[in-house]
């Protein structure tokens, strides 16, 4: 998939779906001041270094708690990532970060559809030949346009496009590494 496709599919969702039904009163349960989602992430857009290593090239567990004010909201986020690269002579290495940070989100269309940015702390979990188990760096979270779907007192999340990006070694030669991923959520609210 081109690099452009991606960005054009964001700027479409972001373009569609924020206008959609901004003054739609919240209604139950998409208005939970309280809520609570673990979610699971997966990168089926993303390539590694001009190759394609395949479906599911990065795959992530999180969790984000949150607190709203009708339409806005504000949270934290906990998310183990596991991510793979092809390096230059053509092998596969396996990387892994842990995740935590805040986040911003307002939701439109009665609380159906969901726009969310965060970042935060990313921790290397596993050295490299050239960084340390242990550093230290950022993250960004982008998520455009979710849509949120209530089945009784849960509300099911899926963000069909979202950027993520991790920097769990700053220093030096960066380690950095971008997806466009699909994230599938359960919120419990109250």
């Amino acid at each position: 998939m081109p690099t452009s496709s991606p960005t054009a599919l964001v700027a479409l969702t972001v373009a569609i779906g924020l206008p959609l039904g901004a003054r739609a009163e919240l209604e139950p349960p998409y208005a939970a001041a309280w809520s609570v989602a673990p979610d699971f992430a997966f990168s089926p857009y993303s390539e590694s270094n001009g190759d394609d290593p395949g479906l599911m090239r990065g795959l992530a567990l999180g969790l984000h708690g949150t607190h709203r004010w009708a339409r806005w909201g504000l949270g934290l986020a906990l998310e183990g990532t596991l991510w793979r690269s092809v390096d230059g002579a053509g092998e596969e290495d396996w990387f892994g970060a842990l995740h935590a940070g805040v986040e911003g989100e307002v939701l439109s269309a009665g609380g159906r559809i969901r726009s969310r940015l965060g970042g935060g702390l990313a921790v290397l979990l596993e050295g490299t030949a050239l960084d340390e188990a242990g550093e230290v760096g950022f993250y960004i979270d982008l998520r455009p346009a979710g849509v949120r779907w209530a089945l009784g007192d849960v509300v099911i999340g899926l963000d069909p496009l979202t950027l993520f990006a991790t920097v769990p070694d700053a220093g030096g030669i960066p380690l950095v590494d971008v997806q466009y991923r699909v994230c599938v959520s359960a919120e419990f609210g109250r």
